[in-house]
């Protein structure tokens, strides 16, 4: 499996806001490291589905390199559309540890002072390598980070070992956004949106594909296909009708429809906060990609209509003026 052009993507924020999910919905025949119980719990219980996880743990970024050369090797890594990483930040944290550990006792046997700046040039190898070999196969990488808030006139960025690594993220990534609070979203179960917007000096963010700045529905897939070159991301086998059900949501909902009234349409009643079934998971997510579909769209359409409008008075020639 491969895509057009495989991106990389940092989705960070603070802890229980929807990161992992947000991956696991757009990705979900993609393979997940980090915690497996955690992991499954978020895709089975939000999402119904059974995830693909590595389960063995991965304490450092060493194991990560071991194993990602390992699956590039055996071709264990070509049925997988994507690899996501969660939680990055553990894995980094972990790492640095031990490397000054090890560090420190070269240093003592050399009787000689420690060498900080080698510990964060093996954290960029090892960050290197696992975004190249992804994107370079065709695959989507994704990490998922804790977030630092801004402090004495820093900005807030990705949890990675060294401030200036944080504000460098951009250069990794084609998208760098943040996870926040947006009760103003048309998703009756989701108030959160994508942040992204590399004027704001209070946070690192960064958004090649032009779809989120400054904010956009909490749900890659649609953000991936309103790209000026829409990448179609994969259904799980066996809910591919998802699409259908999307589609008809955000048709009605981008044709003026009430978004709460096509909501109970779909559901045939009254719509449900509380998922009781993998299927009603399954009906939701198609839902929500709907509402996403369409909040995109109605977007565009405003963009392009104002810009149009400006156009129009811009190149308007000046009336004639009265004789006489």
């Amino acid at each position: 499996k491969g895509y057009m052009s495989a991106l990389a993507i940092l989705l960070s924020a603070r802890p229980k806001r929807a990161k992992t999910s947000t991956m696991l919905a757009a990705f979900p025949n993609g393979l997940f490291v980090g915690r497996p119980s955690s992991i499954r719990e978020i895709a089975q219980g939000e999402l119904g589905f059974e995830p693909n996880v590595v389960d063995e743990s991965l304490r450092t970024l060493p194991d990560l390199k071991a194993c990602l050369d390992a699956w590039v090797s055996d071709g264990t890594i070509k049925q997988f559309d994507a690899l996501v990483i969660d939680d990055w930040s553990l894995l980094a944290k972990a790492s640095m540890n031990e490397w000054e550990q090890e560090e420190q006792k070269k240093a003592d046997k050399a009787k000689r002072g420690t060498d900080v700046r080698a510990l964060y040039r093996n954290y960029e190898f090892h960050q290197s390598h696992a975004i190249s070999t992804c994107v370079n196969l065709g695959m989507h990488f994704g990490m998922v980070c804790h977030e630092r808030e801004p402090s004495d006139g820093r900005p807030g960025i990705p949890d990675v070992p060294s401030a200036n690594q944080g504000k460098n993220m951009p250069a990794w990534f084609d998208i760098v956004a943040r996870v926040i609070s947006d009760k103003d979203m048309l998703d009756p179960w989701l108030p959160l949106a994508l942040y992204a917007d590399p004027f704001d000096d209070n946070y690192v963010t960064s958004d090649r594909t032009g779809v989120i700045r400054p904010r956009a529905p909490l749900n890659l897939r649609e953000v991936l296909r309103a790209k000026r070159q829409p990448e179609v991301l994969s259904r799980l086998p066996g809910l591919e009708w998802q699409e259908d059900i999307a589609s008809k949501v955000a048709e009605a909902i981008v044709g003026g429809a009430d978004a709460m009234q096509t909501l109970a349409g779909v559901w045939g009643g009254t719509v449900p906060l509380e998922m009781r079934s993998a299927e009603d998971c399954h009906l939701r997510w198609a839902c929500q990609d709907g509402i996403a579909r369409a909040t995109l769209e109605l977007r565009k359409r405003r963009l392009l209509s104002s810009t149009a409008a400006e156009v129009s008075v811009s190149t308007t020639p000046p009336l004639p003026k009265k004789r006489g």
